[in-house]
């Protein structure tokens, strides 16, 4: 998506680039219209064309950056020569800036990696930073195509609900996070490049290993996190070997 106020034709930079990628140069140029198709679908990029009014670009690219939805949408500026230029579109919340000193390739390369970069940030998980779903699905669809024997193994918590319910959502965060580094560090320990690990989400996760170890991997695994998981509870539960839950409501 491109903002351009006064509805300028798209930089001939930006346009070659997109052209390249076949992504489509949808033009705006009402500060509404933006934050409408915005909230509608995320796009991948927005290039705020500022070289004829820094200030407005900078007005509504921080109105974007704001909203909860739309703030994580990568922001490129594209801006007359001028350090004051740059500045400006950086603290509006660019997240790059391109100036017509700027040269054709390294610009081209500014851009892709601005793209991967917000793919990345998008794709994993915040809190364990782990692969998503949709990062799963591709390493599967990948393997597949390799025709090499592969395990698509699944992990999640028994009763985590109640673990949540009698600690707290951070505790279980916690947890999450234990269980996360677990996966990981055992399933690149024991697979090195050939394992991969990703985060459904929640307490769900997904780990894909060669078939020839899986019965190893798992019990590593299953191993290390009984060993670590008892110290997550107080020492009074852990003392009984188990807690009540109940229902009922208090009056």
């Amino acid at each position: 998506m491109v903002f351009s106020p006064h509805g300028a034709p798209v930089p001939e930079t930006v346009s070659a680039w997109l052209d390249a990628r076949g992504l489509v140069a949808d033009v705006v140029q009402n500060e509404d219209d933006l934050m409408a198709r915005a909230l509608r679908g995320r796009p991948r990029l927005v290039v705020f064309d500022a070289r004829a009014d820094l200030d407005a670009c900078g007005i509504v690219c921080a109105r974007m950056k704001r909203d909860s939805y739309t703030g994580i949408v990568p922001a490129l500026f594209i801006c007359e020569k001028g350090e004051q230029a740059v500045a400006t579109a950086f603290e509006a919340g660019a997240d790059e800036v391109l100036t017509e000193r700027t040269p054709l390739e390294e610009c081209r390369v500014r851009m892709d990696v601005l793209l991967r970069r917000s793919d990345r940030d998008v794709y994993v998980h915040p809190s364990t930073r782990l692969p998503g779903t949709i990062d799963i699905e591709a390493e599967i669809t990948r393997r597949l195509h390799q025709d090499i024997p592969f395990a698509v193994c699944y992990a999640d918590l028994d009763h985590f609900k109640e673990f949540n319910d009698r600690y707290s959502y951070y505790d279980g965060d916690r947890v999450i996070r234990i269980l996360a580094k677990i996966l990981h560090d055992v399933v690149k320990g024991m697979c090195r490049d050939d394992g991969f690990v990703g985060h459904i989400g929640g307490d769900d996760f997904i780990f894909i290993i060669p078939a020839s170890i899986v019965n190893e991997t798992c019990g590593e695994i299953v191993s290390i996190f009984d060993a670590l998981v008892p110290y997550q509870y107080s020492e009074q539960d852990r003392r009984a070997g188990s807690f009540v839950r109940s229902r009922r409501r208090q009056l």
